[in-house]
């Protein structure tokens, strides 16, 4: 339902230019119309299916929610705190899809209730959309940055540098100090760079 992979890999995790093994079309049509009616009424009076998590898989969440509100108390801007709020009504629906694919695969007994390892999955799945609205947020906030001349200057420096070291590396590219310094204030939080101290940074 979803592929994602890293970037770097690159075409090492396309598909590769071959033929399918017999049947998989067909299996996959039987897979999507098994899951899609895992939801919906009941057989009986065609109420609405109600699910629900079990003790576990809500602990799963909560322990989840908790973890992140409190590493955004401590760390995280007002942007993080408001994309976090949207990413966990993602979650909840997470759980819902993860379960029903789950059951479709037979992983799982017809069941309304949302197991722990389903819950585990969709926190995981949340958390890359979260952190994926973060880093696209970033680059908006970027707004007429030049990308290119940014990550020239992220590439000549060390891993970990000062902001006159910073300001050394971008007067040899030809990046002005007020540039360096913009560049600087605008990825201090987490994002390409971390601020370690006063005029201290590290690369992430």
């Amino acid at each position: 339902m979803l592929f994602v992979n890293n970037p770097a890999e690159g075409e090492s995790m396309l598909w590769k230019s071959i033929d399918l093994p017999s049947g998989c079309e067909e299996e996959w049509k039987q897979f999507l119309t098994k899951m899609l009616d895992a939801g919906g009424y009941n057989n009986d009076d065609e109420t609405h299916k109600v699910y629900s998590f079990n003790e576990g898989a809500w602990e799963v969440v909560r322990q989840w929610q908790n973890d992140t509100e409190i590493e955004n108390s401590e760390h995280g801007s007002l942007s993080d705190i408001a994309i976090f709020r949207k990413t966990q009504d993602y979650c909840l629906r997470f759980c819902l899809i993860i379960h029903a694919m789950r059951e479709a695969a037979e992983e799982i007994p017809l069941s309304t209730i949302v197991d722990e390892d389903t819950a585990l999955r969709a926190t995981i799945l949340a958390d890359y959309f979260y952190e994926t609205s973060k880093y696209a947020y970033r680059l908006i906030q970027m707004g007429g940055v030049d990308h290119g001349r940014f990550f020239d200057l992220l590439n000549a420096l060390n891993t970990d540098f000062t902001s006159d070291q910073a300001v050394a590396v971008g007067k040899q590219l030809q990046i002005s100090r007020s540039t360096v310094f913009r560049y600087l204030r605008n990825e201090s939080d987490g994002i390409f760079l971390k601020k370690t101290g006063p005029g201290k940074y590290s690369k992430i």
